[in-house]
């Protein structure tokens, strides 16, 4: 038996912003599972089992969304 396959689209965004020669900051958004796929898991594999050729799980996380802000001086 064989299990699904993946699909998972990364994203990120980054913005540089500058103050004088200095000084600077760069935004970031970064998303995991951006489309939010539902990737399932391998079926179960034990023979005899009620549950055989099910899917009971889910193979990746949800959409995740990171946020980060950097200084430089």
């Amino acid at each position: 038996m064989s299990a699904p396959g993946v699909n998972n689209i990364d994203m990120s965004l980054f913005k540089k912003f500058t103050f004088g020669e200095l000084f600077s900051a760069e935004l970031r958004i970064e998303s995991f599972n951006t489309f939010n796929i539902i990737n399932l898991g391998a079926p179960d594999t034990t023979l005899g089992s009620s549950t055989f050729g099910v899917i009971n799980s889910v193979g990746a996380p949800p959409r995740v969304l990171q946020f980060g802000l950097k200084f430089a001086f």
